[in-house]
């Protein structure tokens, strides 16, 4: 005895057990009575248990419950020995037996006789059931929702689900919202608990402190939280007794898995988290967990959905909502009420970000330091500028707003700590990727398995994985997925800015930081492959154009990029560039070019092909949006450039020498364009033979330009000989030679056979839907071409209602104001006209012509034509009295004189515009070459 007791005596038993075990075995070895010895055992051994069991209790509040039930077992064989060993065994058997190894059980030297937490000094108790205040927090937005809550113990509501669950990102104000309802609450007489699961030990402490209040004896708390019996079964038999109105809230309860025994759902009903049995009662839950699944596992399984709970996504708040936080902090000293909706945008609507900002203006008011955001205005500048770290900054600090940045992008890490934890390592890669892209909506199209899978980064991820993160992130808030019906187009999911910010900052200082930026550029351009002026694929592009664009922005600001990426980025950003013009945008396009043409300047120099190549597309839109004749004064600059780089021969100079013939020709100059085309046609067959399809282009052009510059016969004559030349090189019914065949159709009209022209455009029209669908651009511009050729032919009504059609399906597909729509909404002017109707003509106009000047400037070529129809039919509505009765015959063969100043040239405007496009297709395919 003496030797175990210097091995160490047991860690939590008094110095007087361990003198009473000295002296009962001087009882055993110097002769005293065994009775006398075996009553001083049996007392020694029950003081034994009692000292082991408050050590258990009290470790029991801090400790595990693996750590619990160990000690509680150690008791309970203990208590079982004691009959039937002597009592220097059960001693032995206590502390050698009681407590495993690493537990507060036995140390290994001679410690102090209680456990090492346990002999510090304890202050008073700080764990409160009562519900947080909400001072200092401004919430709006959410009276809808705090209602809705409040009427769980209405009588309406008795058939409702007694579990409800608030989910969303961090700092949406879920807490917020529940500590409002229990506010209300109180009022009604409802007797509320707070209860938080932001980890283990405050959600045991405060259930235990719970069970407390619910009338539970300290021996059944001590038997339930020493493993003994079950905790969550004791707080619900207490909580089915209460006699009034009650509402426990669970707050944080992130990790589903805190709530329940291992492995086991919440649905189980085994766990803290049970749905009340009575209307007396109800449970309210705030969590990040958005997962459905996670929640209602057991459920789902058996088809009974959400039956034992009801989930209520805690969102953001609209800008207008989000404004009116802010003002509540700053009143009108930071901006007005539009400038404060502007940041609340900025900010995503995040309640907590607009809180910390309402609060950093108020202080920043009170302390003006040089260069400190002071209003509304200044605090998004700051934010588009750096990001949080701009506003708050990042370096440790004992600052307020270093605790605020800190606590901001806090927030998330949690989350993202939460899920590395569930198995998704990969998540917070994932979301830096992600944070590159821009502020908008993410089509899920864009995260190519493929491509990631080539990734250093991502290179073990499969499909499954994938799925796996991205249900991760959504189901706690750090993206958002678009999964609704009200939008047409492919689906796609959002990240808050904030979180973007926070998470592109993290990315920034990472080791992958680079290889994401490669890898964001190759997934985008992976999925921007479609055509940019085909309709068809405008709904993917307008999601993708984003994003392409601003990743050669990130490109050109990142430290190290490798030259291969910075090319796929400028030219998936030049691409982004031609949706915006085919779809109309052209400010948009026009704008961002100068952006992209700065770009690549930087990232590749000023006489890199691609930086060139978006100098083309700039000359090009000034051309098509305001001056041909700046157009071609622009490509005669560009051509000594591309010369100069490639030289003269080259297929890229070429195809721009080939620009420059045609807007020479659109500036007004058909004679020289056609005299330029037959300069360029025997070098463009030196560069590329005799019957490649670029040279095919180059007969089509000079076929068209000598058309234009007054020989409409020859023109009709060169179409007539190229049609079977481009038969035999792409098939009979490839868009191209379709294209050839519609140029017939309009020299052999223009040459003075309208009703030819006419038949060949009504047999080429179910073709054309055959082939490219019926409302293709190219198949509404051969139903144009077919409404012109009708009314020349004698029929301007028929005219006019083919063009009636076009222009609904036009407007559909391609939006009011798109300069091909208003150049068919012309045409439909014209032929209204012309049918015998000048007053709704000369109406059309005058609608017409601000369209007209705010799309393409006032002293546009098309401007100007629209400008002179409309005083037209202004005349011929105030003589159409005198007029009515001309002979019908006389009004359409008026039609047929040719006259600059006539409506007549008008119809010509947008087919010949249209198809000439066509016509030239040599330097756009020349140019995709380069891109």
């Amino acid at each position: 005895m003496a030797g175990w007791m210097r091995r160490g005596a047991p860690a939590g038993i008094s110095t007087g057990l361990a003198f009473s075990a000295g002296a009962l075995t001087n009882v055993f070895t110097q002769g005293w009575s065994w009775p006398v010895g075996i009553g001083l055992g049996v007392l020694v051994v029950g003081w034994v248990a009692w000292e082991m069991r408050q050590a258990v209790v009290q470790h029991a509040i801090s400790g595990s419950g693996v750590d619990v039930v160990r000690h509680a077992a150690a008791i309970r064989e203990a208590r079982t020995s004691v009959v039937a060993q002597e009592p220097l065994a059960v001693m032995r058997h206590l502390v050698e037996h009681g407590v495993e190894s690493g537990t507060p059980g036995v140390h290994a030297n001679v410690t102090p006789t209680v456990p090492a937490e346990l002999a510090q000094e304890h202050g008073p108790g700080m764990l409160s059931l009562a519900p947080p205040g909400l001072a200092g927090l401004s919430m709006r937005g959410r009276d809808q929702l705090v209602g809705e809550l409040t009427g769980l113990y209405r009588r309406r509501a008795r058939h409702a689900p007694r579990v409800c669950i608030l989910y969303g990102m961090g700092g949406a104000g879920k807490t917020s919202v529940a500590a409002s309802v229990a506010d209300r609450l109180r009022t009604q007489r409802v007797q509320v608990w707070w209860v938080s699961a932001a980890n283990p030990e405050e959600l045991h402490a405060g259930m235990r402190q719970l069970a407390s209040c619910l009338g539970a004896t300290d021996a059944q708390i001590e038997r339930a939280w020493t493993g003994l019996d079950s905790a969550p079964d004791l707080v619900w038999r207490l909580l089915a007794n209460h006699p009034t109105r009650w509402l426990l809230i669970v707050d944080n309860a992130d990790d589903t898995r805190l709530l329940t025994p291992s492995g086991e759902p919440p649905t189980s009903g085994r766990g803290w988290i049970r749905p009340p049995h009575t209307r007396r009662g109800a449970v309210l839950i705030t969590s990040r967990e958005g997962n459905l699944a996670a929640w209602t596992i057991g459920h789902l399984a058996s088809g009974k959905g959400e039956s034992w709970c009801r989930m209520y996504r805690v969102g953001m708040l609209t800008p207008a909502d989000g404004a009116q936080v802010l003002l509540d902090h700053t009143g009108s000293h930071a901006g007005s009420a539009t400038q404060a909706a502007a940041l609340s945008i900025r900010l995503g609507g995040l309640p907590l970000a607009l809180n910390l900002a309402g609060r950093y203006l108020v202080d920043a008011r009170r302390m003006p330091l040089p260069g400190a955001a002071t209003t509304f205005a200044d605090y998004v500048a700051a934010l588009d500028s750096g990001g949080i770290s701009a506003v708050f900054g990042h370096q440790v600090t004992s600052s307020i707003d270093g605790q605020v940045g800190r606590l901001i992008e806090r927030t998330w890490e949690l989350s993202l700590d939460l899920l590395g934890d569930r198995g998704h390592p990969q998540a917070r890669n994932l979301l830096g990727l992600l944070s590159l892209l821009a502020d908008s909506p993410i089509p899920y199209q864009l995260l190519d398995l493929k491509v990631l899978a080539r990734s250093a980064v991502f290179s073990s991820l499969d499909i499954g994985e994938l799925l796996r993160l991205l249900r991760a992130l959504a189901g706690l808030g750090l993206i958002e997925s678009d999964d609704t019906d009200a939008d047409p187009g492919p689906a796609t999911l959002r990240i808050h800015p904030l979180i973007r910010d926070a998470s592109r900052h993290h990315l920034h200082i990472t080791v992958h930081h680079a290889d994401c930026i490669a890898l964001a550029v190759q997934l985008t351009a992976a999925a921007s492959t479609g055509d940019p002026d085909d309709a068809s694929n405008w709904p993917n592009w307008r999601l993708l154009a984003p994003h392409a664009q601003h990743l050669l922005t990130v490109a050109a600001d990142a430290a190290h990029i490798d030259r291969a990426s910075a090319e796929v980025a400028a030219r998936t950003a030049r691409r982004a560039l031609r949706y915006w013009a085919a779809v109309g945008q052209s400010a948009v396009a026009r704008k961002q070019a100068n952006s992209v043409h700065d770009l690549c300047q930087r990232l590749l120099g000023p006489d890199h092909v691609d930086t060139l190549a978006v100098r083309n597309d700039m000359a090009d839109w000034t051309g098509q949006f305001e001056n041909p004749a700046a157009a071609r004064d622009l490509y005669a600059k560009l051509l000594s450039a591309w010369e100069r780089v490639l030289g003269t021969e080259h297929p890229d100079a070429l195809a721009v020498r080939a620009k420059l013939a045609d807007w020479t020709g659109r500036a007004g100059h058909p004679a020289a364009a056609r005299d330029q085309y037959r300069q360029i046609l025997p070098q463009w067959e030196r560069a590329w033979g005799t019957a490649d399809r670029d040279i095919l282009a180059i007969h089509n052009s000079l076929a068209h330009w000598t058309g234009m510059a007054g020989d409409p016969i020859a023109a009709r004559d060169a179409y007539t000989a190229l049609l079977p030349v481009w038969e035999q090189v792409c098939g009979a019914q490839h868009p191209a030679v379709l294209a050839v065949r519609n140029n017939l159709a309009l020299w052999t009209g223009h040459s003075g056979d309208p009703r030819v022209a006419r038949d060949q455009c009504t047999k080429l029209l179910p073709i054309w839907e055959r082939v490219c669908g019926a409302e293709h651009p190219d198949t509404l511009a051969v139903r144009a071409n077919l409404a012109d050729w009708t009314g020349h032919a004698g029929n301007p009504a028929a005219a006019r209602d083919l063009y009636t059609e076009v222009v609904s399906i036009w407007e559909r597909i391609c939006g009011t104001e798109h300069p091909d729509t208003l150049a068919i909404k012309a045409n439909l002017a014209h032929w209204t006209g012309m049918a015998g109707d000048p007053a709704a003509a000369r109406d059309q106009y005058t609608a017409l012509l601000p369209l007209q000047e705010a799309s393409c400037g006032i002293n546009h070529l098309d401007t100007l034509a629209d400008r002179r129809n409309l005083a037209y039919w202004t005349t011929q509505a105030d003589l159409h009295a005198t007029a009515r009765n001309q002979p019908a015959q006389q009004r359409l063969n008026a039609a047929h004189v040719p006259s600059e100043h006539h409506p007549h040239t008008l119809p010509v405007r947008y087919n010949l515009a249209f198809w000439s496009r066509r016509s030239t297709h040599s330097a756009d395919t020349a140019n995709d070459v380069i891109t």
